[in-house]
């Protein structure tokens, strides 16, 4: 009953020690840093669940990732909280505080230490690095694969402890929906390995209870091994399975950037001491990290040194303290896929790769430092005063580095203070400055960051956006294309473009510009009506009703789309597809006016002079002002009175 109380204490002041710090997300805005991608821009997100969305979220590669869960997740944070950030902050810290108390229950259940168990749980749940992955919106994927990442490890003691078919099952469903979050879980059934040879002391072949026979052991852990290998089949058959699929999405998305980098081992060798550097002193955390092109040979030779150094201790000391090569191969393994092998983007580091991998070192500390005191006197009283100092350091470090993140202008005057060369953090500064009505300091901002990394697409359209608003649509027009020359693919630069010269008159070269927008991307929904309204100043009146239905093919419930295709068809002559228009317009708006004039209109020349007056009644009792229903009443009374 003790053991259930201590556990019981142990969660709660996890649980309170986390509501101190992230409480405050729930203040937070989004970020304009892929929460539009993920959330505030994205109608597939923003709709909830719909059979068309469900369907999305398992086909789409959009921003470079194919993780239909989170997707999931995020379109039930639409339907539960619409676009209010608190709803999706919260559901962040929620699933952040499930994954410190699964981690605290799963170590207590494997070591049986309570104490050493609690600790790692705490340094996971505060330690700064892990700001990111918890207060990012559009990180939702750390977290959420985090948990089945653990749900998953869970399971599989559950497995050993009786190993069933029936319980296996349970633990393969737990990895494939991790990897359904995000695909760089894909180490984990190395992880499984690792925990087999500790906490979970399988390597060791079994003995036979008959005889008491064990076999000679070497062959006997090498059979073990090959046995626990085996074991883990169905695991590694479900990642290969995952990385057909990803690298088949990633083929068609890479940023631009090699997906090989020429300095691909120094970057990793340098990353992972960088990261444990960050461990032990987390400060000028940021959210972007610059890709730096030239490194040091020291810091290269260095860094290799530090880590074989590691790696030797870590074998050496395998026998007697299997916990510290459990939990460097741990953090070795599992930072693996994001250490900078495979560049998918210009950022050197990220705070959120750490989020999962740090468990492992947080193992060795947990267990290195009780060992350490292990003969001290005074070793309990001393173990409570480090967890309590060290926890209250990580309360207010991550706290403070929380607050940067409650707005885009918060986050990146932090981001541009750490490192005033960083031109992302300069361009999306500047945007945050723009959707705030400062313009002119948005511009200064564009101009700095296009001064340091002049091939950047995004910021020479934002730029654009900039001088538009400000009054100089040539210089937009050229920014605009500035923003296509290095990334011909920018739909949203050519659709606005497009806009700026359909307002000059050049409506030829708009439709180009707005045609080349869709053919990149076939749901842009503005691009349709521009597309359509341009066609129509040309007088390409069926080629506009073709941009106009393909618009209502993605949004079918824009009454006022449908009456006004209804108008052009009637102008084609085309009289029984418009009157199916309108007739779809008043399904979804009874009261629309125009539309039961129009259908009037059609009915009194099909000579339906009652029907169609009856229309014309509607629509004065919705819009009494319309004095083309008035007119047109008129005449068909006339002609109902005469007969």
């Amino acid at each position: 009953m003790r053991r259930y109380f201590n556990e019981f204490i142990v969660g709660l002041i996890l649980v309170v020690a986390t509501l101190t710090v992230y409480r405050q997300v729930t203040d937070y805005e989004f970020v304009n840093v892929d929460d539009d991608v993920y959330i505030t821009a994205n109608r597939h997100v923003q709709a909830g669940w719909t059979g068309e969305g469900l369907k999305w979220a398992f086909t789409t590669n959009l921003h470079g990732h194919w993780h239909p869960l989170t997707w999931l997740s995020h379109m039930t944070d639409a339907q539960l909280f619409g676009l209010n950030p608190a709803g999706h902050h919260l559901t962040n810290l929620f699933l952040h505080l499930a994954n410190t108390l699964l981690l605290f229950l799963l170590m207590r259940r494997m070591t049986g230490a309570v104490y050493r168990s609690a600790a790692v749980a705490a340094l996971f749940a505060l330690h700064p690095l892990h700001v990111e992955s918890v207060v990012w919106v559009a990180d939702r994927k750390d977290v959420l694969a985090g948990l089945f990442f653990l749900l998953t490890l869970w399971v599989y003691v559950s497995y050993i402890r009786r190993r069933t078919f029936v319980r296996y099952l349970p633990a393969l469903a737990c990895f494939g929906l991790a990897l359904l979050c995000k695909s760089a879980i894909a180490t984990l059934p190395a992880i499984l390995l690792l925990l087999d040879y500790w906490p979970l002391a399988r390597l060791e072949p079994p003995t036979n209870t008959q005889n008491q026979h064990v076999e000679p052991g070497g062959s006997g852990r090498v059979r073990q091994a090959l046995l626990l290998l085996w074991e883990k089949s169905g695991f590694f058959i479900i990642v290969a399975i995952a990385a057909v699929v990803t690298f088949k999405v990633m083929e068609s998305v890479i940023t631009g950037h090699k997906p090989l980098s020429e300095w691909w081992a120094a970057d990793a060798l340098i990353n992972y001491v960088a990261y444990m550097g960050k461990l032990f002193w987390p400060v000028n955390m940021t959210v972007f990290y610059p890709y730096i092109m030239k490194v040091p040979l020291w810091k290269i030779w260095g860094s290799a040194s530090i880590l074989v150094l590691i790696s030797i201790l870590a074998v050496l000391w395998a026998r007697k303290r299997p916990y510290v090569i459990v939990g460097w191969l741990w953090y070795l393994l599992t930072l693996v896929p994001v250490i900078g092998v495979i560049r998918a983007g210009p950022h050197k580091l990220a705070d959120r790769y750490t989020y999962l991998p740090l468990i492992g070192l947080f193992i060795i500390m947990a267990w290195g430092v009780s060992e350490l005191l292990g003969r001290w006197r005074f070793r309990r009283q001393g173990l409570a005063v480090i967890c309590g100092l060290v926890m209250v350091a990580m309360i207010v470090g991550s706290w403070h580095q929380a607050r940067y993140w409650k707005d885009s202008i918060s986050l990146f005057s932090h981001a541009v203070s750490i490192h005033p060369q960083s031109w992302l953090a300069l361009n999306n500064l500047g945007d945050a400055m723009a959707e705030k009505g400062d313009t002119d300091k948005a511009m200064e901002l564009f101009k700095r960051a296009l001064r340091v990394n002049p091939a950047y697409a995004k910021t020479h359209y934002n730029l654009a956006k900039a001088l538009f608003e400000s009054g100089d649509p040539e210089g937009a027009v050229a920014s605009y294309r500035e923003a296509i020359r290095p990334q011909p693919d920018y739909a949203r630069a050519h659709h606005n473009l497009g806009v700026i010269l359909a307002r000059q008159g050049n409506h030829g070269a708009a439709v180009e510009q707005f045609s080349e927008a869709l053919g990149l991307d076939a749901e842009y929904l503005l691009a349709y009506r521009n597309l359509g309204e341009a066609l129509e100043k040309l007088d390409r009146q069926a080629e506009a009703v073709d941009a106009y239905e393909a618009l209502l093919g993605l949004e079918p419930g824009d009454a006022a789309l449908h009456n006004q295709v209804g108008m052009i068809l009637t102008r084609l002559g085309r009289v029984d597809e418009a009157m199916a228009h309108y007739e779809a317009a008043l399904r979804l708006r009874p009261d629309l006016a125009e539309a039961h004039n129009n259908i009037g209109v059609l009915l009194a020349q099909q000579n339906r002079i009652k029907k169609a007056a009856g229309h014309f009644r509607e629509a004065l009792r919705y819009d009494p002002h319309l004095e083309g229903a008035r007119k047109n009443l008129e005449r068909a009374q006339g002609m109902l009175d005469s007969n």
